[in-house]
């Protein structure tokens, strides 16, 4: 279960959650199990945060610092979006050991067939 504590200073807002990251750097929030669906975490330093097992279904993740972030099992559901339009090396990492393909441009068969030939390389090469 998530530290409520930290989950009452998140639910504040990312202002008050990075203000309070800087004040307490030698804490590793405890977000396991967190219901962080559809939150707005633009810029959120989660940075060695414990979010597994979290539901980040439909969050906002732009911006979002993950490092060293522990993400196992969490809900990743409908970030592709956000996964793809940032440069950020941890969504490089999700992508990666994920299997997430590109399907933003689904409508274009030809991209459509791009992204899933890729994906399907990488499952390949992960078993």
């Amino acid at each position: 279960m998530a530290n409520q504590e930290h989950l009452d200073i998140l639910k504040q807002g990312v202002e008050v959650w990075n203000r309070w990251r800087k004040e307490h750097l030698g804490i590793f929030p405890d977000l396991t199990f967190a219901d962080l669906s559809f939150a707005d975490l633009r810029g959120a330093n989660l940075n060695r945060a414990n979010l597994s097992r979290a539901d980040l279904n439909r969050a906002n993740l732009r911006g979002v610092h993950l490092r060293g972030a522990e993400l196992g099992r969490a809900n990743l559901i409908k970030l592709d979006e956000t996964l793809v339009q940032t440069n950020l090396p941890w969504a490089a990492n999700i992508r990666r050991t994920r299997h997430m393909g590109d399907f933003t441009n689904w409508k274009n068969h030809g991209d459509y067939q791009k992204g899933l030939n890729r994906l399907l390389r990488d499952l390949k090469a992960s078993t």
